[in-house]
């Protein structure tokens, strides 16, 4: 049965081009849509009802262990047949590729990689891979009761600053909570500081991995660099009102963007100039 089709939304597009500072975009419908910005696009609101206690729509249709209730954001792959177009309706079908259980620092781990097919009327557009890691509860406070933050998030601006050399990027409070209402995304730990905190155990909110993701893939795209394939990874995490250093390294047929605290990576993800295989 065909799932029922989405719309590549104008408003949120709009939205998040506003939240980047994209202000060369075209977000008139029919207008192409960049990589990876079909995360808010196509995002929809889960049933209430679905909410696990750390916020997260719980999905059934994903091979998840009762025993790993944390659900993390890893990574994946997207290749670009050709652009979705602003305003348009596509269909976006999913199945599971793998499932692999492996132990880690914290305790065990379950890694889920499922593949999103997205069609328009022309048929296939893009081709998803998204990797997703199941943890072990925390050990700590079952409450949500804070622990003392380790820093207090600075009044100053946050977002993608690109007058900088090499470019910054700062998340705060309310860049993430504007990122969360775009992509549909209701998980605790990057608006709810006492539950990131007190519970989770972070320092303080935690960027999403997605915007990190796109953040990156802007550096890209505000070059003029043609982007049929991009990788994605997320490293460690970024806390809000720490600020990301944006670093690029261009070749003939590729480039890495990568984003650093210090010394520490949280994320990078390679661009790809030419045409490549699917994920």
């Amino acid at each position: 049965m065909r799932p029922p089709g989405l719309l590549v939304d104008p408003e949120t597009v709009h939205a998040l081009a506003d939240l980047l500072g994209a202000d060369d975009l075209d977000v008139a419908a029919g207008a192409p849509l960049p990589p990876l910005w079909h995360w808010a696009a196509l995002a929809r609101w889960r049933p209430w009802a679905s909410l696990g206690r750390d916020g997260h729509a719980e999905d059934g249709s994903l091979p998840t262990r009762p025993d790993l209730p944390r659900r993390m954001f890893a990574g994946g792959s997207l290749v670009v047949h050709r652009p979705l177009r602003i305003g348009s309706t596509v269909h976006v079908s999913r199945s599971v590729q793998d499932v692999k259980n492996t132990e880690g620092r914290s305790g065990p781990l379950r890694f889920v990689t499922v593949r999103d097919v997205v069609e328009d009327q022309d048929g296939i557009a893009l081709e998803e891979r998204q990797d997703i890691v199941y943890r072990p509860a925390p050990t700590g406070p079952t409450d949500a009761t804070p622990r003392e933050p380790a820093s207090v998030l600075p009044a100053g601006p946050s977002g993608l600053d690109t007058s900088a050399q090499p470019w910054t990027f700062t998340g705060d409070a309310p860049l993430l909570m504007r990122f969360s209402a775009l992509t549909r995304n209701t998980h605790r730990i990057h608006y709810d500081h006492p539950y990131a905190t007190g519970v989770e155990g972070y320092e303080g909110l935690v960027v999403h991995g997605p915007l990190l993701a796109i953040v990156l893939a802007e550096t890209v795209r505000r070059s003029g660099a043609a982007m049929h394939r991009v990788d994605h990874r997320g490293r460690s995490a970024l806390i809000a009102g720490h600020r990301g250093e944006l670093r690029t390294e261009a070749g003939p047929d590729s480039t890495r963007a990568t984003l650093f605290e210090h010394d520490r990576l949280c994320a990078e993800i390679t661009v790809h100039h030419h045409i490549q295989e699917s994920p």
